[in-house]
């Protein structure tokens, strides 16, 4: 299945975490102009089980 989180916040980062980590699709969609802090990008590697050269 295929999932589009629109923004990844807090809240966003964390359900969208939670359902890479049962192997679902996951995109995320931010505002343009906004970064996806580092610590979230190892944040949803780690739930994703994934290493961050796959990302």
């Amino acid at each position: 299945m295929r999932v589009l989180v629109v923004g990844a916040g807090a809240v966003g980062g964390y359900f969208g975490g939670r359902l890479a980590e049962k192997e679902l699709d996951v995109t995320f969609l931010e505002r343009e102009g906004r970064k996806i802090s580092p610590n979230m990008i190892l944040y949803l590697a780690n739930y994703a089980g994934k290493d961050l050269k796959e990302l």
